[in-house]
């Protein structure tokens, strides 16, 4: 601890007691710890006061299962810090409340995975209901701020609208709060760190979104408890704020490497830190705002492009469901930009249309020197958009 700036590490609750009593504390640089995590047995009241007294509000507590990766509830440090101040032994004998986006129930429960797209079945489930969470991606927000089963279904008793898997612009996060109200939450996570990085949560979406506040509404929030983010060059120095580069990550969800990978384990965890290969840029209050996946930015003619930004002028097309955009290999420029378009039902695309929105808004190499309209878009399971298998599928350059 006093070798760093700030350490957070887990312990379990005969070493939350060793380190309560230890006169190796006396003296100690306390305030470079970040959050003690305690778990794997339980926790008994008087150690967890006993912590507070020695550590300060630093003390977490939760509980979790190798079924359910990272915890399933949360006793937050300042929460156990006011039950200690207050006796509240009900919050002190318990392991907390569930995390986001987590549902606990001590009987029979439905969960259900609904075909994309279907808002109709999403409205009657909630009004079956006494209190919905669900996750959707950027397109069924769209669905859903639209839709005329919004509008008069029983939107009082939707709790939380998750929004992810793909970038969100920050008009379909204006339009879910206009028809939704404080109810959307946005992002930012991947496999190798479970649940999130970041967050930008309902209160501050509905903020933003009332004030105008495109600084917030582009970005994925700020860094969740107990993680770090920074954004970094090539040889992992930390940039100035509002500069774009990796982000690389340090928290108690970090993976412990890739099943059987090992080189490709040193490789992510470099230093310490999961290297996420995306690109991003930290404002002066912690927002992240992702730019693009560093393998997916496209190199036409010795030019980068970030697909993102061609990504984000083709979707304010109203005829644009959904738009993804790849580099594909070109004899003469290395690559060129591609753009894979879904149209709004009953909408026609006219590439031309759409060639000259580009033309008005960015930059000339950066526009798709294709277009190519598909039914729907390849997705993984966790609802991602594979761009691997668009490229696959125009392998031998644009037709």
């Amino acid at each position: 601890v006093a070798a760093g700036t700030r350490s957070t590490f887990f312990v379990p609750p005969v070493l939350l007691r060793r380190l309560s009593a230890s006169p190796a504390l006396a003296g100690a640089p306390v305030d470079r710890i970040g959050t003690v995590l305690v778990g794997a047995a339980p926790v008994s009241p008087d150690d967890l006061r006993a912590g507070v007294r020695a550590l300060g509000p630093r003390v977490w507590n939760g509980y979790g299962q190798g079924e359910s990766p990272c915890t399933i509830t949360a006793n937050p440090p300042a929460a156990i810090a006011a039950a200690v101040a207050e006796g509240d032994e009900r919050v002190l004998g318990s392991v907390g409340v569930p995390r986001w986006a987590t549902r606990v129930r001590v009987v029979d429960g439905d969960d259900r995975v609904l075909p994309f797209g279907e808002v109709g079945e999403v409205m009657d489930l909630v009004a079956a209901g006494t209190r919905s969470t669900f996750f959707v991606p950027p397109t069924l927000l769209r669905r859903l701020s639209a839709s005329p089963a919004v509008a008069a279904g029983r939107v009082d008793r939707i709790g939380t609208v998750l929004v992810g898997a793909a970038p969100v612009h920050p008009d379909d996060l204006r339009a879910g709060v206009g028809a939704l109200g404080p109810r959307v939450w946005n992002g930012y996570g991947q496999g190798e760190s479970p649940c999130t990085i970041t967050a930008n949560p309902p209160a501050a979406i509905a903020a933003a979104a009332a004030a105008g506040d495109e600084r917030v509404l582009g970005s994925v929030g700020v860094a969740r408890w107990a993680t770090r983010v920074r954004v970094v060059d090539d040889a992992d120095r930390e940039l100035p704020h509002d500069e774009v580069g990796e982000v690389i990550v340090a928290a108690p969800t970090v993976m412990a490497g890739y099943l059987d990978d090992p080189e490709a384990s040193a490789t992510a965890l470099r230093n310490g830190w999961l290297h996420t290969g995306d690109l991003g840029r930290v404002d002066a209050d912690g927002h992240l705002t992702l730019v693009d996946r560093a393998k997916d930015v496209v190199i036409t003619g010795g030019h980068n492009v970030d697909p993102r930004e061609v990504e984000d002028v083709l979707i304010g097309d109203v005829a644009v469901a959904e738009v993804a955009v790849v580099g594909l290999p070109d004899p003469e420029w290395g690559e060129v930009v591609a753009a894979f378009v879904v149209a709004e039902p009953g909408a026609t695309l006219d590439a031309a249309a759409l060639d000259q929105r580009c033309q008005e808004r960015i930059a000339r190499h950066k526009r798709p020197r294709s277009y190519h309209v598909l039914a729907e878009l390849p997705r993984n399971s966790a609802g991602k958009i594979l761009k691997k298998t668009l490229r696959e599928s125009l392998a031998h350059g644009p037709r």
